[in-house]
């Protein structure tokens, strides 16, 4: 399976991406961590632009996301989104990661989907300056730190 990651969609995906944002089952799993980062950044917010979409927080127009598409075609299914944001000079700060549950690959295996959006994120952040690390916010109290150079390992922190 071909993964395609992209920081905008066209329109017609406005719906997939309402629907991933606001109305994921999974949220109530981490309910309280979702609550308390809404407290810090303030909530997320869909921005159109022209012909496009994309996601952003509303206390913090300098966040960014990401896209995970099934495909490169124009067919492409969204699988995922992740928010992040550079929050000091050495790390981006992953707010919120979101995926689509129930895709296997073609030998039915679990694509890892978080997995890749976080990790097109720590290639991302390998191509700007300063940048050494991706953090994770978990669950309350605790993060993961990961390097964006592939020398060192992660960390974890209370």
């Amino acid at each position: 399976m071909e993964f395609s990651v992209r920081s905008s969609l066209p329109l017609r995906h406005l719906e997939e991406v309402e629907e991933l944002v606001f109305f994921n089952e999974r949220q109530r799993e981490v309910r309280s961590r979702i609550l308390e980062l809404l407290e810090l950044y303030g909530p997320p917010q869909i921005l159109r632009s022209g012909e496009d979409v994309r996601v952003g927080l509303v206390r913090r127009p300098d966040a960014q996301c990401l896209f995970l598409l099934s495909d490169e075609t124009e067919a492409a299914e969204l699988l995922g989104f992740a928010l992040f944001l550079r929050d000091s000079a050495d790390t981006l700060t992953v707010v919120h990661v979101a995926v689509v549950e129930g895709v296997l690959t073609e030998d039915e295996a679990d694509p890892l989907l978080a997995m890749r959006l976080l990790n097109s994120i720590r290639r991302l952040a390998q191509r700007i300056r300063g940048v050494k690390w991706v953090r994770v916010l978990y669950g309350r109290g605790s993060e993961t730190r990961l390097p964006v150079s592939s020398r060192s390992g992660a960390e974890t922190q209370p």
